[in-house]
């Protein structure tokens, strides 16, 4: 039984020079590229090592020790210190290349690698045959459709019945396992964070765009494949070399992003998902490559409007007031109501408004200027209300309650009294 305790290590530096082999890039032309699980950038950096034009990287990782060395190398535009899962805003179809390793919960290994022995699909027919001819060697006539006891035609009937048998009790023994591996991708649904990852890949590639997922071939199933097989082509699932997948347990799922999803052909998503099923040694291996099968589309940088990963940090906060006329503007608009010859309340007065500027002295007195000016008198008073209530059992309770009864009087300049409320 296979124990998973590299699953979250990264791939070799090896196996990542081998996959840049496999990428293409537009000559003297900008590229953007993104690693939602970059740990310390090592596989981003070697996959676009290759491109000779301007290069525009962004990185996402939770760990503030890497995310500082990226800052200071000077290589990324943009790096988040932030978990992948967290609340993000990210400018769509902006990247060229997307990279995603998620993070294999341990709920998740232990399921898939701890619990059960390595995914491959039993051999039922020879199981089942074997099974069946035991049972026949019970009846009268014996499993030896040769024996000279019985006629030929009842030879041929026995092996006719035999196969029928054979053909239901296969079929029934695939169903029973394909709904016990769905069970299973029910109950590890809300702790994997691959299919997510995909969904928010997919969201920020270009059309055209190149997709490098990093996963293990037991988590190929339809979660994945479906997305896969209808937003994305030319479709490649290659795994890491034996010494390595042996203990990383790691496939590579290469893919260019289509111009256009198709949602009515689910075949090929169906297809993928029995890589799950297949024994890694008839996988293929990834290889060096003469040249780049995948063609990295170029984009410009000003694509990315919006790349942020995570809640923000007290440093991007002061660093968007800086930028931000927001604060000026309010200033300009809302505080000089005292002294603006056209002052404009924020919000609109309410009761509680009008009784804390009666008691603040601000609406007593004179009001205005010149033709404009008017008298103000205002007065708040207290006072209080009873109200009889009854319970279940036919006891009347009195209850008090305290109001402010609010009146506002004005004299304008003709020597007119009004009353405001």
């Amino acid at each position: 039984m296979y124990k998973s305790y590299y699953l979250n290590d990264p791939i070799s530096e090896y196996a990542m020079k081998i996959l840049s082999m496999y990428l293409n890039f537009p000559e003297d032309q900008p590229i953007t590229a993104v690693d939602f699980r970059a740990r310390d950038g090592k596989l981003i950096e070697k996959l676009t090592s290759k491109h000779k034009g301007p290069k525009h990287l962004y990185a996402v990782e939770k760990d503030s020790y890497f995310t500082s060395q990226m800052r200071q190398s000077e290589k990324y535009e943009k790096v988040s210190t932030s978990h992948y899962k967290s609340e993000a805003r990210i400018s769509k179809e902006a990247f060229s290349l997307a990279i995603i390793d998620p993070i294999i919960s341990n709920v998740v290994q232990s399921e898939l690698f701890d619990a059960v022995d390595t995914f491959v699909e039993p051999d039922f027919e020879k199981e089942e045959r074997e099974r069946l001819q035991k049972a026949e060697s019970y009846n009268n006539i014996g499993f030896d459709f040769n024996t000279v006891d019985v006629t030929e035609e009842e030879q041929e009937k026995a092996k006719e019945d035999f196969e029928k048998k054979l053909e239901k009790s296969i079929k029934n023994r695939r169903l029973a396992f394909r709904r016990a591996l769905r069970e299973q991708e029910k109950k590890i649904s809300l702790e994997r964070s691959d299919n997510f990852l995909l969904a928010k890949a997919t969201e920020h590639l270009m059309p055209g765009g190149v997709l490098v997922m990093i996963t293990p071939k037991e988590m190929i199933d339809t979660a994945v494949t479906l997305r896969l097989g209808n937003q994305f082509e030319d479709i490649r699932i290659l795994r890491l070399e034996e010494d390595e997948y042996l203990d990383k347990r790691k496939c590579i799922i290469l893919a260019k992003k289509k111009k256009e999803k198709s949602l009515q052909d689910r075949t090929i998503g169906y297809s993928l998902a029995e890589t799950k099923l297949t024994p890694f040694s008839q996988l293929k291996e990834i290889a060096p490559q003469a040249e780049g099968i995948y063609f990295v589309p170029t984009q410009s940088n000003d694509a990315v409007e919006l790349f942020r990963v995570g809640p923000l940090t007290s440093g991007e906060v002061l660093e968007a007031v800086q930028k931000s006329s927001l604060l000026d503007t309010y200033k300009e608009s809302y505080s000089q109501v005292l002294t603006d010859p056209n002052p404009v309340a924020p919000t609109p007065l309410h009761k509680g408004h009008i009784m804390l500027l009666l008691t603040s002295g601000f609406l007593n007195g004179y009001i205005g200027k010149g033709v404009n000016q008017h008298l103000v008198k205002g007065n708040a008073i207290k006072m209080t209300r009873e109200s009889r209530e009854t319970d279940d059992d036919g006891v009347e309770t009195i209850k008090e309650r305290e109001y402010y009864h609010i009146s506002v009087k004005y004299l304008n300049n003709k020597g007119e009294f009004h009353k405001l409320m």
